[in-house]
């Protein structure tokens, strides 16, 4: 590797010390042209991309590692004289190796580099033996122990991948099973709650577009009802455990106006943007000092939002008094305390900013970033032999204490706590976390009722076997016995596998749905194969109401 040493030059607007200000990348003087797509932290280093030419050369570079003040660029041509030309989308380390993805040209007759690329110490090779992708990546991540790739692709080499593909090291593997996609196909990817989320113009399981789907290693889901539009980026909040999807939607979950960006707490979606002089359309975000940066926002209002903006107090925010970026902002990252900003301009707070800049602010005291919430599987839930047992869930897994109180005189110190109700009623649930100085409080009603038109618990023949399991596991609704339910006074009988509505959804401890299943015969086989061993919860609905749910066990 060749290592350019570079004296940092800082420019800022304001005096005051620790005040919010832009900052040059290198000087601000570090490129002929740039356009960066991707930042990637690895180990202690940023690992930048996209295609650039780097001052007083003349030849276009995809990628390099920057470790706060020098520049280390990868060879330009290898010792097996191939050269990858074009633009990076998307570059990763991956098993100690270099992976990049994107619209990779052919060159001088090098078609073995188009779209998709690895280095190894030596030389720029193609990945695998079987051939390239077909058309653009734009996006990599690792999950299970392989390096996923999305894209515009529908074949590498000759083989059939549907705009999804897992590189395990040594050979492309199929991960595309019930998954399509359309036009630019996989637009980003992330991990989130154990799963690979994939926004673009897709759809899963082969059916109308819903733009955003998760894979948990076995099969591909929808998230909730998705949204109406092409996502183009997404980002995790890791102390609220949200996912953050944006785009050029409109709608989520087919009910409620998004205008661009939308937020997946684990169990439904949320709105965000709420403003009608608000236009979002993210390219993507990140976080930074506990708030949400989006690039590629406008605001067409009295602040006037050129390429980035920070969401904080229910509204967005320019970087500064002054102008933002002159051009769109395509990639984030926090790297050693900084926002780093890369994208296609040459000017970020009116200096110059060829491609990559920086922005610092101190560190949030507000408690604005604290976002608790309660959770449970259902809002109403029935009496079985004088109680049931309910299991309450909470999104903020690194907080330092939690405090229930159930409406019953109950309380819990616990995360994801169960309670145990033994009387009718409107159940106020609140829990109480504590982050250092921050205190928040959330609050839900639940409700427990006798059960009338709900087949009685008691008499449901429920059974899971085998429990423990590593396989298939069946769960059965014994026809031996007729379930029986109160009807305007009168009692009556019918077969519960006879009834309409059945539904078995398992979820984990956490509370996120695993899959559901409806019931349509008095034996229902769960494959529970490539699941995370643990535990898991079988919820039984009737008609769309909880009737009776047991654990299982996944080893």
């Amino acid at each position: 590797m060749k290592k350019i040493v570079i004296i940092l030059f800082v420019f800022f607007f304001s005096l005051i010390g620790e005040a919010q200000e832009w900052r040059s990348f290198a000087g601000g003087d570090w490129a002929e042209s740039g356009f960066i797509k991707s930042l990637k932290i690895h180990n202690d280093s940023l690992l930048i991309g996209g295609g650039f030419m780097l001052k007083n050369e003349t030849v276009n570079r995809i990628c390099f590692m920057w470790d706060s003040i020098n520049i280390d660029t990868f060879n330009y041509v290898g010792l097996n004289g191939m050269i990858p030309m074009g633009l990076a989308n998307d570059s990763y380390i991956f098993n100690d190796k270099l992976y990049s993805g994107g619209e990779l040209l052919e060159n001088s007759g090098y078609v073995l580099l188009k779209n998709l690329v690895h280095w190894n110490d030596t030389s720029w090779l193609p990945v695998g033996e079987i051939g390239n992708p077909n058309s653009i990546v734009y996006a990599m991540e690792e999950y299970n122990e392989m390096l996923f790739i999305g894209g515009a692709f529908t074949v590498i080499g000759s083989e059939e991948f549907d705009h999804i593909a897992a590189w395990d090291g040594e050979q492309w593997q199929h991960v595309d099973v019930g998954f399509g996609g359309t036009m630019t196909g996989v637009e980003d990817l992330v991990v989130y709650n154990g799963e690979l989320i994939a926004g673009g113009m897709i759809a899963v399981p082969g059916g109308a577009l819903d733009y955003i789907a998760a894979y948990d290693g076995t099969e591909w889901k929808d998230i909730g009802n998705g949204v109406s539009d092409c996502v183009y980026g997404l980002c995790t909040d890791t102390i609220n455990n949200f996912l953050y999807a944006g785009g050029v939607f409109t709608f989520v979950d087919d009910s409620f106006y998004a205008n661009g960006i939308a937020r997946w707490n684990g169990f439904y979606w949320e709105n965000v943007c709420e403003f009608n002089d608000v236009i979002c359309g993210p390219l993507e975000m990140c976080f930074y000092r506990n708030k949400l940066f989006a690039g590629g926002i406008y605001i067409n209002g009295s602040d006037t939002i050129n390429g980035i903006a920070y969401f904080e107090n229910d509204k967005w925010h320019p970087l500064n008094v002054l102008d933002g970026t002159n051009g769109g902002v395509h990639a984030l990252s926090e790297y050693k305390d900084e926002l780093y900003i890369g994208g296609i301009f040459t000017q970020a707070g009116g200096q110059p900013a060829t491609g990559l800049a920086k922005w610092y602010m101190p560190e949030d005291t507000s408690c604005y970033y604290l976002m608790p919430r309660v959770f449970s599987t259902t809002d109403e839930y029935y009496l079985s032999g004088g109680e049931v047992e309910l299991q309450f869930f909470n999104n903020n897994a690194y907080v330092n204490s939690w405090q229930w109180d159930f409406g019953d005189s109950g309380t819990a110190n616990v995360k994801d706590p169960m309670h145990i109700y033994t009387a009718t009623g409107d159940y106020n649930v609140q829990v109480t976390v504590t982050d250092g100085a921050c205190v928040k409080t959330a609050s839900k009603t639940i409700h427990v009722l006798l059960g009338d038109e709900i087949p009685e618990i008691e008499n449901i023949d429920f059974k899971i076997y085998p429990n423990p399991s590593d396989g298939m596991v069946y769960v059965e609704l014994g026809n031996s016995q007729s379930a029986t339910w109160t009807s305007q006074g009168a009692t009556q009988s019918r077969t519960l596998t006879k009834r309409e509505g059945l539904t078995l959804r398992i979820t984990g401890l956490n509370g996120h749905t695993k899959t559901t299943i409806p019931v349509t015969n008095e034996k229902t086989a769960i494959n529970t194969n490539g699941w995370a061993k643990g535990t898991y919860l079988v919820n039984l609905f009737v008609g769309g109401k909880l009737v009776r749910t047991e654990k299982l066990v996944v080893e």
